[in-house]
């Protein structure tokens, strides 16, 4: 009995184990998923760090071939630099561009391998066993969203990896056909060399674009850009430009019309080899267009015709003038168009309004009054200012004018240097008309300039052309001294200030009977004789150094000194009373079909006789005359 309840109790303590190892592996079987899910965790980190790690070597080693190649590229430009001396300082620009993007494409590729790395960071401080079998529900979710953020920094490490393998495999040639060129058309810029990728801008036409490499990506063909971007290969919308094209105007759109800086000449072909016309500084000219040499050189095109389009000889301008007025006929149209309906052609003379410029078929057109449109022939248009209806702004409206009101001679076109004074009630012939800068005109007489203001002159019908000096008598003081005071008209005539008593005192003396020489006796008496041209000259070239001794002049030539406002001396005899008959001198002041008007020194009178009788009178006294 003792041995069987022996038997027992070890029966039950046997039984009583197996309960516990059951519970134990039940408990065993329940922790393992938990574990698992911890261990794959830990093998995935393991994993994608590798990944990185090697897509990191892989990155470093394909950034220092590219950058590698870079270097031998610019070296290779480098020695190009020195053959081609008008591209050198581009070049350098390019070189130093090229190795700037290496760099920062590099550090930008550092920076994002040390991101991926970063978000791998969560993965390590994951793998916690006790944690896990502590806090089961808890740990499980850490766990999905570790898994998670692993994966994402598989897929940035895959997508770098592809990209840097891309990198690897990109070839550059860098043999372009032309370095510059000027977009004819709109063309897309995309970021990679593929028209997949993102397009970073649309290029517009007139954009100029600079060109470092063609890229092969399958069977398309890109142009890499200087700013890094792509365009396709399409020589079709490009065109070629000089290397030295930002000194020219090179996109006919910037403008229509260019103003000349420095002079410069008009071809009729494009190879500028046949002149038509000088431009001057100042001038305007429109562009209708714009053409290009073998070398890419833009020339500028009005109609038919080529010019520089160099910016050291020309400037754009807008429309420098509201009034002109037409030196020719020209054409005026319904619209911007020689083909379009013609209205009228404009003569000669008419005053335009000017409204704006319009391209037209092959030309510029100028909208003018009316709104009709005339080809814009800046050479055909003589500005006006604004204020035009206060002159007379044409010649041929003018050819005589009376002068209402004291006016000025000048010797220059700005009416600085005076030469001499037309008095009110002057007949003046008008030889012609020039413009200031401003557009105000000037009337002419030979050489000489006066104004055109109307509150001044007015035009005359009259045949008659007559200097309105004032009289001189030479009575009481100077009874033979008729050639100082009609030589004191003269001089006053010119604008000098100057009296009879001044002249008769400079005027020079002789003992001798040569009036040549000086004058013979004393004018303040009436024994007094006479004093002729050479020696009356003297005193004139004291006060106008153009005085002149016109003996023997005919009266056409005098004429022509009145017709440019010089009043003439001339000398006679047989005319007047006891006095005068012998000899005597008198200040012709104008003339008319028939008759010779002139100033009389003995009467004080304004006094006109026949052009013959003055024929003969001056024949009487060897065609002796005094003028300047």
């Amino acid at each position: 009995m003792k041995k069987l309840g022996i038997v027992l109790l070890s029966a039950a303590f046997l039984l009583q184990m197996h309960t516990l190892n059951a519970s134990a592996d039940q408990v065993k079987q329940q922790t393992s998923p938990v574990q698992s899910v911890a261990k794959t965790n830990a093998d995935d980190a393991t994993n994608t760090e590798k990944a990185i790690n090697n897509s990191k070597t892989e990155s470093s080693i394909v950034s220092e071939s590219v950058q590698k190649n870079d270097v031998q590229d610019s070296q290779k430009e480098n020695t190009a630099k020195n053959n081609i001396k008008t591209d050198q300082e581009v070049n350098k620009t390019d070189t130093t561009e090229e190795n700037t993007t290496s760099q920062k494409e590099n550090a930008v590729e550092s920076n994002h391998d040390a991101g991926v790395k970063n978000d791998t960071t969560p993965t390590n401080n994951s793998m916690n066993s006790k944690q896990i079998i502590a806090n089961k529900n808890d740990e499980v979710s850490k766990t999905s969203s570790n898994i998670n953020l692993s994966k994402a920094a598989e897929n940035k490490a895959t997508n770098n990896t592809v990209n840097n393998n891309s990198r690897k495999t990109l070839n550059i040639d860098k043999n372009v056909p032309f370095k510059h060129a000027l977009l004819k058309n709109k063309v897309q810029e995309y970021k990679n060399s593929s028209l997949s990728s993102v397009v970073v801008k649309i290029g517009q036409i007139g954009d100029v674009i600079s060109l470092q490499g063609i890229v092969v990506d399958g069977t398309r063909k890109y142009y890499l850009l200087t700013n890094n971007t792509y365009i396709l290969v399409d020589n079709s919308v490009l065109q070629k430009l000089n290397n030295n094209y930002t000194h020219y105007y090179v996109h006919a759109n910037y403008t229509h019309l260019i103003k000349a800086k420095k002079g410069f000449v008009l071809y009729s072909d494009a190879n500028t080899k046949k002149g038509v016309r000088t431009v001057h500084k100042g001038e305007y000219v429109a562009v209708s267009g714009i053409y290009y040499t073998a070398s890419g050189m833009p020339k500028l095109r009005f109609g038919d015709l080529y010019f520089t389009a160099n910016r050291s000889f020309v400037e754009t301008s807008k429309l420098p003038f509201k009034k002109s007025l037409l030196k020719s006929s020209q054409n005026e149209y319904q619209k911007a168009s020689s083909n379009s309906v013609l209205r009228k052609k404009g003569k000669k003379g008419d005053v335009l309004s000017l409204k704006g410029l319009y391209l037209g078929d092959n030309n510029v057109y100028i909208k003018v009054t009316y709104n009709y449109y005339i080809v814009a022939d800046f050479n055909n248009l003589q500005r006006l200012t604004t204020n035009y209806q206060r002159y007379y702004v044409h010649k041929n409206y003018t050819g005589k004018i009376k002068v209402k009101k004291g006016l000025i001679l000048y010797s220059d076109l700005k009416t600085k240097h005076q030469i001499d004074v037309i008095r009110k009630g002057s007949f003046i012939k008008i030889t012609g008309m020039q413009y200031t800068s401003t557009g105000i005109p000037k009337l002419m007489m030979g050489n000489y300039y006066l104004t055109a203001s109307r509150a001044y002159v007015e035009t005359s019908t009259s045949s008659k052309i007559f200097l309105n000096i004032k009289t001189i008598c030479q009575n009481p003081e100077f009874p033979t001294g008729c050639e100082a005071i009609a030589t004191t008209m003269m001089l006053q005539g010119a604008g000098v200030n100057i009296s009879k008593q001044q002249v008769v005192n400079e005027m020079p003396r002789t003992n001798t009977h040569d009036g040549n020489l000086g004058f013979i006796g004393n004018p303040r008496s009436q024994t007094g004789w006479w004093i002729y041209p050479p020696a009356m000259l003297k005193v004139v070239k004291n006060h106008l150094s153009s005085g002149a001794n016109l003996t023997n002049c005919s009266f056409n030539d005098i004429k022509k000194k009145i017709n440019i406002g010089h009043t003439v001396v001339v000398w006679i005899s047989g005319y007047g009373g006891t006095m005068t008959k012998i000899n005597h001198a008198i200040t012709i002041t104008g003339y008319d079909n028939s008759r010779a008007y002139f100033n009389d020194p003995w009467t004080g009178k304004q006094l006109s006789m026949t052009i013959k009788q003055l024929h003969n009178y001056r024949k009487a006294d060897a065609y002796r005359a005094l003028g300047y």
